[in-house]
């Protein structure tokens, strides 16, 4: 049996998890990304954007240049995946990531490294309270003075305080600022004492919801200038372009200022894709469910040919057909099964 007759027969979106279960051909390109990151010496960040379609393959292709990683031994990144599907909120993302971070980064009686994990945990709670820090500051330091003075006057009694309060909160804001800047300096330099980079891959971004995304990308940013630290940022292109366009950016331009090597996922050879697919009709099809005797391949050609191939576009429409229809097999009687094969292959 084939390797891809044999994926779960009822999963139409399982990736396949290391290089030795490629049945595409992609295994080389999964190892130039590999060896690009494996290449990277610099102690400045890098990130790298993997493009492709829904369905096109990308979480396979992110686990195999993670299997040729691993397979380097002690020259391998640290690794952390990084799933923000059941976050909320920017603190809360923001303290997740610094966990994950910390988390892989763990090695138990070194203190040097204790303290670099104290710098990132510290960090990352003060990167979380930001958020609230920077709305006031921007409730106040970027509303143009007149428009406070205009609010001021419309509240009567009231304008007085706002004035007095705006003063306080514009100095609060510039002593956070101050010391989560003094903090950043630190973290860098600490980071640079690392033996290897950091690699933080977020697969499937395109799946998230607009603002979810739009967290992604700022969290990125903000990260972006630490040393050794590279991400793999899986997504569709113009899925995430659309989330992140707004009145004040266009999202394309937006990714240009944050992804650093860009990659396009290989355009899947027809052939490749029409192997899987009557490899998976004929276990379907096959002894062990129907009389295959009676399968009429030239006659499945054909209506392949005229009518169905356009529905094939990817590996995941080839499962979701097959396996939809490996389930419904499963439910015939003989007597069925019997019928079935008189409909699709009359003699």
């Amino acid at each position: 049996m084939s390797k891809a007759a044999s994926r779960h027969p009822f999963s139409a979106d399982r990736p396949i998890k290391n290089r030795e279960e490629d049945i595409l051909g992609r295994r080389q390109f999964a190892e130039a990304i590999a060896e690009a990151i494996q290449n990277w010496k610099s102690n400045d960040s890098l990130v790298i954007g993997l493009y492709g379609e829904w369905g096109s393959g990308k979480t396979s292709i992110v686990n195999m240049a993670l299997d040729a990683l691993k397979e380097t031994g002690d020259r391998c990144p640290y690794i952390v995946q990084f799933n923000p599907w059941q976050l909320s909120g920017q603190g809360e993302l923001i303290l997740a990531f610094f966990h994950e971070l910390t988390d892989e980064l763990r090695i138990e009686g070194d203190k040097k490294r204790e303290q670099l994990l104290h710098d990132l945990q510290k960090y990352g709670a003060y990167l979380s309270l930001a958020g609230p820090a920077v709305t006031i500051a921007s409730a106040t330091g970027l509303i143009d003075p007149g428009t406070v003075a205009t609010i001021a006057t419309g509240v009567g009694k009231a304008g007085s305080l706002i004035k007095r309060v705006v003063p306080l909160f514009r100095k609060g804001a510039k002593r956070f600022a101050k010391s989560l800047n003094t903090m950043k300096l630190h973290l860098q330099k600490s980071l640079k004492s690392l033996d290897r980079p950091v690699l933080i891959v977020v697969d499937d971004i395109d799946r998230l919801e607009p603002d979810e995304m739009r967290l992604i990308f700022r969290l990125v940013k903000t990260n972006v200038d630490f040393p050794k630290l590279v991400f793999l940022l899986s997504f569709q292109r113009d899925t995430v372009e659309k989330a992140l366009t707004s009145n004040h950016f266009d999202g394309s331009e937006y990714l240009k200022k944050i992804i650093q090597v860009g990659f396009d996922v290989p355009e899947l050879q027809r052939i490749k894709r029409e192997e899987v697919l009557f490899a998976r009709l004929h276990q379907a099809l096959g002894p062990d469910n129907l009389d295959e005797s009676r399968f009429d391949i030239n006659r499945w050609q054909k209506l392949y040919d005229k009518g169905l191939k356009p529905f094939f576009k990817n590996l995941r429409d080839v499962y979701r057909y097959t396996a939809m229809l490996e389930f419904h097999i499963g439910l015939l009687t003989n007597q069925s099964k019997l019928v079935l094969l008189q409909l699709i292959s009359p003699k």
